[in-house]
């Protein structure tokens, strides 16, 4: 049930510039990989979490592929050091001035923008 919430939540954010996911087969590396992000943290096991994640990925213009030619995918917003990255705004949109991140348009639940 667990995985099946995180793939539509995955699957919601999918047109806006990532690549829906049909299935996660049981057992295999992205299920487990799954599982491991969703027991690192207690919000996790909500979906308004992933949701709120899978839009912050869909938000940045690199990982949704407007930057570049190279897009996010599913197996890659579950690695541990990817959602490191996003979780502390890395791929966030930035203004003109480069050093100030765009304040997202998402609050990722239970994190401070």
């Amino acid at each position: 049930a667990i995985v099946d919430m995180v793939l539509s939540a995955w699957n919601a954010v999918a047109g806006y510039g990532l690549v829906g996911r049909s299935n996660v087969r049981r057992g295999s590396s992205v299920w487990k990989s799954i599982l491991a992000r969703v027991g690192e943290d207690k919000a996790r096991t909500s979906a308004s979490w992933w949701q709120g994640y899978f839009a912050r990925v869909a938000a940045s213009d690199f990982l949704a592929g407007r930057k570049t030619s190279w897009r996010a995918t599913f197996d890659w917003a579950l690695g541990p050091k990817n959602m490191d990255k996003v979780l502390a705004g890395n791929y966030d949109n930035r203004t003109d001035d480069a050093q100030t991140s765009a304040r997202p348009a998402f609050v990722v639940p239970g994190r401070e923008p």
